[in-house]
């Protein structure tokens, strides 16, 4: 078994309730698990009534597929969470240091450490959401969650208190073991000459 590199103790963490998803870690979407602590438990009351399937906690016939599939990608994330977390951390920082760094209009949303290295969201002071849309349009990026992407901005940036300009205007980039050093070096390249170097 590798060392993770963020570990989790769900006893440490304290948590009622841990959700996983497989698409988080390429499975496949639709598929996700419930962790419960055994007194949280208690409290759930089921929405679908009529079978005895999870307990009785969600009546329907499973989705073996799917369940298959989330499976196997957390069992290929034990096997190469050191390899893509490496991989993903050396993109975040060549982006960090390349975009956010040299550039005081540039500002990273949330701290440089302790952080997910999937997620690269940042925000360049006196530039609209629209513009990255315009010089990148064949890059996939987003100013908001992907499951609520109608709401105009990131509900998360709002929780950190940011002011509703910076929330509207933010980029966020999604960082994966299948992205390239090439797709990052394109993406700095046009955004330092068509944004930041006026």
């Amino acid at each position: 078994m590798h060392k993770q590199e963020i570990p989790l103790n769900f006893i440490e963490l304290q948590a009622d309730f841990v959700t996983l998803a497989a698409h988080k870690n390429h499975g496949p979407k639709g598929a996700g698990a419930l962790l419960a602590h055994p007194e949280a438990l208690k409290k759930i009351v089921p929405l679908f009534h009529g079978g005895n399937q999870e307990n009785g906690f969600r009546s329907g016939t499973l989705n073996v597929p799917l369940i298959v599939g989330l499976v196997q990608c957390f069992a290929l994330y034990e096997t190469e969470s050191v390899q893509n977390y490496s991989h993903m951390k050396k993109l975040w920082e060549r982006l960090y240091n390349e975009l956010i760094k040299p550039f005081p209009r540039v500002s990273l949303n949330g701290p440089v450490g302790k952080r997910l290295y999937s997620n690269f969201n940042f925000y360049v002071q006196d530039t609209g959401f629209q513009k990255f849309q315009e010089i990148m349009p064949h890059v996939a990026f987003s100013g908001s969650g992907a499951c609520a992407s109608h709401a105009g901005g990131s509900s998360t940036l709002r929780a950190l208190g940011l002011p509703e300009h910076q929330v509207q205007n933010s980029v966020r980039f999604g960082l994966s073991r299948y992205t390239t050093e090439a797709e990052i070096a394109y993406v700095i390249e046009t955004i330092t000459s068509q944004i930041l170097i006026r």
